[in-house]
């Protein structure tokens, strides 16, 4: 047999690529939602149910489906026109799943313990953000648009070392599982992988994990109310997991092998694998937004109903519970309003023996507040 009768040429399919990306956004989406949730979870046994099914969510759904679907994108064809079937061999499969979904459940509890992330309350982001302005000169500090930049660089790109930590163990498994995935195929061919190739994958892969959790767990952070940015993570998110896994396909050439990949042991159906993998990571991520929007909703109920008896009982008692809110807000600001004090007077210079502050010192710290305010 000729070389050339050896040859495969690979074909890819436009539709089942798109298919593919709407499998790793909707997974992204769902786990955007779900890790929100996370942030207000109390109990112990909640938080770890909710990193759970989001390590499924992106993972499993996100990540794992949509790889099966984007193999299911790729058509192996000879010479000849005849296209080869492409099987995947069990073990290896679940195998790669256990890896993607717990790559991703490390790479979330890492970098969940971001700062920022952790901090409900904004007063307590802005404290934060205070003492890591500390080694601001005072000639910045009455710029209002210098302090305004620098905030905003703090807030969104200071300690990073937990995100970028739990991007690194999130771009591991799913690293192993795509090559385990491409292990894993059966079909009449020998597949060759090229190394320079493989370490742009890998690149790619940690520095798109990466900024995926910047995105979930820094940026979403400081702009809560913005649903248009919570779709435009989710496509951002997306574009990243569809990144690694065709790059990580490129590195992939084939040869036609009588008895390439392997035949023994028990096989999944190509055509079949996608099919389960798209519609299962479909309606799994659909159910779990269900209970997450029905949940929500009855813990909404529950807290209406509970003022209402209250209020039955006492009139006033709904009032009192706001106004305890309130004074605890209150005193909070002002522990925040004496410790900024303190910190100002700190950083005044001492010329001569007398305090010097800048011109537009007051200036200065409105300034700053004002920006504060924003995140």
């Amino acid at each position: 047999m000729s070389s050339d009768e050896n040859t495969i040429s690979q074909h890819w399919m436009v539709s089942k690529i798109f298919l593919s990306y709407l499998i790793a956004v909707t997974g992204s989406f769902c786990t955007i939602q779900l890790m929100e949730k996370w942030r207000s979870a109390i109990e112990t046994r909640d938080k770890f149910i909710l990193l759970l099914l989001s390590s499924v969510a992106l993972g499993g759904c996100g990540i794992w489906s949509m790889h099966f679907t984007g193999m299911n994108a790729l058509e192996l064809v000879r010479d000849d026109g005849t296209v080869l079937t492409v099987d995947f061999e069990a073990g290896l499969t679940i195998l790669s799943l256990i890896c993607a979904v717990g790559g991703v459940f490390v790479g979330l509890k890492i970098a969940s313990a971001d700062p920022f992330f952790l901090e409900l309350e904004q007063e307590k982001r802005k404290n934060i953000l205070v003492k890591d302005l500390a080694t601001t000169a005072m000639s910045d500090v009455v710029n209002k648009q210098k302090v305004a930049k620098r905030i905003k660089l703090i807030a969104l790109f200071s300690r990073l070392p937990r995100i970028a930590g739990g991007g690194l163990f999130a771009a591991v498994g799913v690293l192993v599982m795509h090559y385990l995935g491409m292990m894993a195929q059966r079909t009449q061919a020998s597949m060759t992988l090229t190394a320079g190739v493989v370490v742009v994958s890998v690149l790619i892969a940690f520095f798109t994990a990466t900024a995926a959790f910047w995105i979930l767990f820094r940026a979403l952070t400081f702009f809560q109310d913005s649903e248009l940015l919570r779709l435009g993570s989710a496509l951002v998110m997306g574009i990243a997991v569809c990144g690694t896994h065709y790059s990580g396909m490129g590195a992939a050439s084939y040869t036609f092998v009588e008895n390439g990949m392997g035949s023994g042991g028990v096989h999944f159906k190509g055509s079949q694998a996608a099919i389960l993998a798209s519609h299962g990571s479909l309606l799994f991520c659909y159910w779990v937004m269900t209970w997450s929007v029905a949940s929500s909703v009855r813990n909404i109920v529950s807290m209406t109903s509970n003022l209402s008896k209250i209020s039955k009982r006492d009139p006033g008692g709904p009032r009192k519970i706001v106004v305890g809110q309130a004074k605890a807000t209150e005193n909070s600001m002002r522990a925040s309003e004496n410790n900024g004090t303190k910190a100002s007077a700190a950083g005044q210079v001492s010329v001569g023996g007398t305090r010097a502050t800048g011109p537009h010192g007051s200036n200065g710290r409105k300034s700053s507040e004002s920006v504060f305010n924003e995140v």
